[in-house]
């Protein structure tokens, strides 16, 4: 996956880590209350992000949509099931 590794080593906050402790405790102060620039761009909220020339392919869906082919086929009957 060279888009993840590049949002890991360009953005290491990005990647949401896991939050439970040994003990099942959750660890809220591990988590950096931050957008990195690609999930500004995927929320719609910028034009670009730094890397889009490099990742064309991660330009290709209209913001909001967060894998191929999301919502193609949902009808408001299936909201009811």
């Amino acid at each position: 996956q060279p888009l993840a590794q590049y949002v890991l080593n360009t953005w290491p906050d990005a990647i949401m880590y896991y939050t439970y402790n040994s003990d099942n405790g959750i660890s809220y102060d591990h988590i950096e209350k931050a957008l990195c620039p690609l999930t500004a761009y995927r929320l719609g909220l910028v034009d670009s992000f730094p890397g889009s020339e490099q990742f064309p392919a991660a330009t290709q869906d209209p913001p909001g949509v967060f894998s191929n082919g999301a919502g193609q086929n949902w009808t408001a009957s299936d909201e009811a099931t």
